[in-house]
């Protein structure tokens, strides 16, 4: 038999819902908690098989991230009010309108004062061989991680690890393991101008740098979405690379039009519809015989797909 944990924040409301679970006869079935859901729901076990959001919408992004770990493969997210509360759900929906969600707008018919339509969010989450989405997940322990060569190594390998820990679950980083192949690509063909397309919070981005410190090269990376693209700032501040790095704002498929100088490696790790759009904007930069790298879809198994130019 399945249970229902539903969450409120005022007592009074909690303790009234109570009592209607109680003369519906289905108390036995149900676990009321009090508390900010933001954080309650942090302190759920899986698996979570379904999920209801209708609280305040800001909150709808910080509850799904909370309890997102708990979340059963093939498990369903639900979010009410999505229509006429869409103006507040800008972050959330960027959230789950992509992968590793399937999701879609149910809108229908509504009687109230300011609106005669609203709609529900529905959002899926695959059913995959690890259980989980192999890019929200943090890394598995890694046997022989890398050791440092100095100082100023070991203090950007402390803020990757410090990523991997607390920022992976929001975004949809490579595993540690290709991020280690993206450095070893770059050192080994002696890489002089990066670019990379999707930077999020600048993960993959600070494990170029560490092949980038070698070779003198840059990295030049490309982002639409301000409040990634903020964190990832932070993020080459903490690990002393940002003079190595520039940040470009926009629409990925206009702004590589803007690309004048030859390409070592092409990093693409954005839409995925786009990638033949990129490739045809960017193989004319690419030297003969370097490295265009995309991750695999998450969908699959983590990993990354390497193709060399012919000369």
């Amino acid at each position: 038999m399945g249970r229902l944990l539903t969450i409120e924040i005022d007592p009074a409301t909690a303790k009234k819902a109570e009592g209607y679970f109680e003369r519906a006869g289905v108390s036995g079935i149900v676990t009321v908690k009090i508390g900010d859901a933001r954080e309650v729901v942090r302190s759920i076990e899986g698996p979570v098989d379904f999920l209801f959001l209708d609280c305040n919408a800001p909150n709808y992004l910080p509850c799904l991230q909370g309890i997102e770990r708990s979340l059963a493969p093939g498990a369903t997210v639900v979010a009410d009010n999505v229509g006429i509360s869409e103006g507040e759900l800008a972050d959330y929906f960027e959230h789950v309108r992509r992968e590793p969600y399937k999701t879609h707008t149910e809108w229908f018919n509504v009687t109230l004062p300011w609106t005669k339509r609203d709609a529900m969010e529905i959002s899926t989450k695959p059913r995959t061989s690890a259980g989980r989405d192999p890019r929200r997940a943090p890394s598995p322990p890694v046997p022989n991680p890398p050791a440092a060569k100095d100082d100023a190594e070991k203090k950007i390998l402390e803020v990757l690890d410090d990523m991997d820990r607390n920022q992976r679950p929001r975004m949809l980083n490579v595993p540690i393991e290709d991020g280690r192949l993206l450095r070893i690509l770059a050192e080994s063909i002696g890489a002089k101008h990066v670019v990379e397309i999707g930077m999020s919070n600048g993960y993959s981005g600070i494990w170029f740098c560490l092949a980038l410190r070698k070779t003198g090269g840059h990295l030049t990376t490309h982002e639409i979405d301000e409040k990634r693209a903020s964190l990832a700032r932070e993020n080459f501040r903490r690990a002393g690379v940002a003079d190595l790095v520039t940040i470009v704002m926009g629409e990925a498929h206009e702004t590589v039009k803007k690309i004048a100088e030859p390409i070592d490696l092409l990093f693409i790790d954005a839409d995925k519809e786009g990638y033949p759009d990129y490739l045809a904007k960017l193989l004319p930069l690419v030297r003969p015989a370097v490295i265009i790298a995309c991750p695999k879809s998450p969908l699959r198994a983590a990993g990354i797909a390497v193709t060399l130019k012919k000369r």
